[in-house]
C-alpha cells in the first residue's frame, strides 16, 4: 500500500526511482502525494529496522572523527556554519534556554555551551546520544516526553525532521514545548534545487531511505499552519549545495569530482538567487500561534 505518511492518501506517483548509494545499495522510490504534496520514500523501513540504516562509521551526523578528504571538508565548512547557527539562534530568542532536537554528534550542542546557552538536546540513536553526554554537560534525553508545556523560547532541528518517523505528531510535539510566539528552526534539503535537479536519482540529499520525506518551500509552509506555527521567513545554507554536490559526484561517477561539484554548487546558488529561496538546504523560522 503506497500511503502518504501525512495525508494517508494513496493518491502518489512516481517521481524517481533512487538507490541507498551510501550504505546498502537496496532500491527505493520517492513518490509524491498529489494530495498533499509531501514527497516520499516507499518503502518505508519499519521503525525496528530504520537504525540499521545509520550503523556506518562514515555517517557523519552520528560520528564526527571521520577523516579523508569529504570528512575534512565537512568538519571545515562546520565551524563557520556553527557561529552562524547560533547568531540566528541568538537572533530569533528571548532568552538563554534552548533545545537542539536531533543533536547528533553533539557539535552544536558543545558550540552552544561554549556561548554561555543553558541547553537540553534530544538525540534518538542510542549511541550517538551515549556520546554527546559524554562529551557535554548538557541534558540529553531520548525524547521530549520529560519536557514541560511551553517551556521553551526557541527550538533547533538541523537536518533532523527528514528523519523522524512520525512527521505530524513531531511537529505537533515541538508545538507543545514552545512559548508563545516561541521559535522553531528547521534546516531541511530542498529537492528543487539545481543540484538537485541537475544530479537527480544520485542527488546525496535524497538519502533514501534514512531520508523518509523529501521537502520543498510549499510543504513546509502547509505543515506548518496545520500544525500551529506561522512561517516567518527563510534563509538559505549556501555552503551545503557545494559539500551536497561533492558527494553526489561520488555516487555518479564513482569517484569523487571536485571541480565539478564546486561549479554545480556555486551554479545551483547562482540560480536559487534568481527564485529565492530555492537553494540546495533551506532554514526555515516557524513561530508558534500565540
Amino acid at each position: 500500500m503506497k500511503e502518504c505518511p501525512y495525508c494517508h492518501q494513496e493518491q502518489s506517483t512516481l517521481y524517481l526511482s533512487k538507490k541507498d548509494y551510501f550504505l546498502t545499495n537496496e532500491s527505493f522510490e520517492i513518490l509524491n502525494c498529489e494530495n498533499c504534496g509531501l514527497h516520499f520514500t516507499y518503502p518505508r523501513p519499519i521503525l525496528s529496522k530504520l537504525g540499521s540504516y545509520y550503523r556506518s562509521d562514515q555517517y557523519i551526523s552520528h560520528n564526527d572523527s571521520k577523516s579523508g578528504f569529504i570528512g575534512n571538508i565537512y568538519k571545515t565548512v562546520r565551524s563557520y556554519a556553527l557561529q552562524k547557527k547560533e547568531e540566528l539562534a541568538r537572533k530569533e530568542s528571548n532568552g538563554n534556554e534552548i533545545l537542539d532536537f536531533g543533536c547528533g554528534s553533539g557539535a552544536f550542542v558543545e558550540y552552544l555551551l561554549k556561548k554561555k546557552w543553558k541547553v537540553r538536546g534530544v538525540e534518538f540513536d542510542d549511541e550517538a546520544r551515549a556520546n554527546v553526554i559524554k562529551k557535554t554537560s548538557a541534558e540529553i534525553s531520548k525524547d521530549t516526553t520529560s519536557i514541560k508545556d511551553q517551556s521553551l523560547n526557541i527550538i533547533t532541528a538541523w537536518h533532523v525532521l527528514e528523519h523522524v518517523y512520525d512527521l505530524e505528531k513531531t511537529f505537533i510535539e515541538l508545538n507543545r514545548i514552545l512559548k508563545s510566539n516561541g521559535k522553531l528552526i528547521i534546516a531541511l534539503p530542498n529537492y528543487k534545487s539545481h543540484d538537485a535537479l541537475y544530479y537527480k536519482q544520485f542527488w546525496a540529499a535524497l538519502d533514501v531511505p534514512r531520508h523518509l520525506y523529501h521537502f520543498d518551500s510549499e510543504f513546509i509552509s502547509k505543515i506548518a499552519i496545520e500544525t500551529g506555527y506561522k512561517l516567518k521567513t527563510i534563509k538559505p545554507m549556501v555552503f551545503d549545495s557545494f559539500y551536497i554536490s561533492l558527494i553526489s559526484t561520488k555516487y555518479k561517477y564513482g569517484s569523487i569530482k571536485p571541480i565539478q561539484a564546486f561549479f554545480q554548487g556555486l551554479l545551483s546558488n547562482l540560480k536559487a538567487n534568481k527564485t529565492t529561496p530555492n537553494h540546495s538546504s533551506l532554514i526555515y523560522i516557524l513561530e508558534k500561534n500565540s
